[in-house]
């Protein structure tokens, strides 16, 4: 429903959804309705706070299922609001713990995602090569999948990267 603009459609799915994982008692299932839930948040562009209450509980309930996956992406998602909030130190904390378990248990497209957003977060703190590292990772992980929306955006913010460091000819590149 997301894609599709259906916000309060799946806003109603999200409640059906929490409620089932409550009465199943599976934190794992909770987790990931609050992963989802946190997601949402992001799409409303609503506050960045309550996206972060929702990844921070969804973490806390997928370690209590034990399920690393979920921690992965709740974690990854904290990295990614924080970055926005400017909480630069509190970003790469998460991500530093996100990026393990993502090499190890996420798919293809949620390790691009987290490279690409990682390498955000070092362009903001001006660790350019290092950023443009994992830019290039992100981008090899697109290529390979044939993700083009994903490569475009790591191309575009690979550009930036190497815009930052004067290497405009690199910049053009992209």
């Amino acid at each position: 429903f997301l894609r599709v603009y259906q916000y309060p459609e799946a806003s109603e799915y999200l409640l059906v959804a929490e409620d089932i994982a409550k009465v199943s008692g599976r934190s794992g299932w909770q987790g990931w309705v609050s992963y989802r839930r946190g997601n949402l948040y992001v799409w409303l562009r609503d506050n960045e706070k309550n996206a972060i209450a929702a990844y921070t509980k969804a973490a806390e309930l997928c370690g209590a299922a034990k399920d690393s996956l979920c921690i992965a992406e709740s974690w990854e998602q904290l990295g990614a609001m924080h970055s926005m909030l400017d909480n630069f130190e509190q970003a790469q904390y998460y991500y530093d713990q996100a990026i393990p378990l993502l090499e190890r248990f996420g798919s293809d497209r949620q390790l691009g995602s987290a490279f690409n957003n990682y390498a955000n977060l070092l362009v903001m703190n001006d660790r350019l090569e290092v950023a443009i590292s994992y830019h290039q990772r992100a981008i090899a992980i697109y290529e390979k999948t044939g993700n083009l929306h994903d490569l475009g955006k790591a191309m575009n913010n690979l550009a930036n990267a190497y815009r930052s460091l004067k290497e405009y000819d690199e910049a053009i590149k992209m």
